[in-house]
């Protein structure tokens, strides 16, 4: 599957939701496409998310949103989950409890880099 967008970093969030923005503000959506997203993994989606809900807030574009919505794929590079185990155990979880993991091993994974710079 060919990704539309690739996303390396929080800059490429942000490109990313001024396009879809602008689509959505010149009445431009083509509603019966999906758009795929290349992330690094898979804690890139939910970051997506805020960006793109900020995005739309600030340019009083979020009601109109609502009737233009963006189908997107995000197509993960390298996963943060390492066997199929973990995987198994993900889908028993409600959204929420989902997105509170994701948000516990973004955590997570943001102390490991603290704490690697302030080895380094």
């Amino acid at each position: 599957m060919n990704a539309d967008f690739i996303c390396r970093c929080e800059g490429d969030l942000e490109r990313i939701s001024a396009v879809f923005a602008g689509w959505i503000k010149n009445d431009s959506v083509e509603k019966d496409r999906d758009y795929v997203i290349r992330v690094p993994n898979e804690l890139w989606a939910p970051l997506f998310v805020d960006v793109y809900t900020d995005v739309l807030v600030n340019h009083r574009l979020d009601k109109k949103a609502e009737d233009n919505v963006i189908q997107i794929t995000f197509q993960v590079e390298r996963s943060v989950l390492d066997s199929k185990e973990q995987w198994e155990q993900l889908k028993d979880l409600t959204d929420e409890e989902l997105l509170e993991a994701l948000e516990e091993l973004m955590d997570d994974l943001e102390d490991e880099d603290e704490e690697d710079n302030d080895n380094a």
